[in-house]
């Protein structure tokens, strides 16, 4: 595989045009998703990582307010649904 074939930036439609904010919640979601699948116990290094693939600058204090979204959101998902 040459360096062409690898994939270094998302793929997902309009994900050039987003803002920011908008990468950064599809992030949060993609991370949940993880957490979700794989049960996941570190969410602030997959938010890291994540963000630095995609080329986003971050900050430490903006780590830990993602994070919380992030768990909350894996929380929602686990809870038993009624039926």
């Amino acid at each position: 595989m040459s360096s062409s074939d690898v994939q270094g930036d998302p793929v997902e439609a309009g994900s050039e045009s987003a803002t920011r904010e908008q990468k950064i919640d599809g992030i949060v979601q993609q991370v949940s998703a993880d957490m979700v699948v794989w049960d996941e116990s570190r969410p602030a290094k997959l938010v890291k990582q994540r963000l630095t693939e995609s080329g986003i600058p971050f900050t430490e204090d903006e780590i830990p307010p993602l994070v919380e979204r992030i768990r909350a959101s894996v929380v929602v998902d686990r809870a038993p649904h009624a039926e």
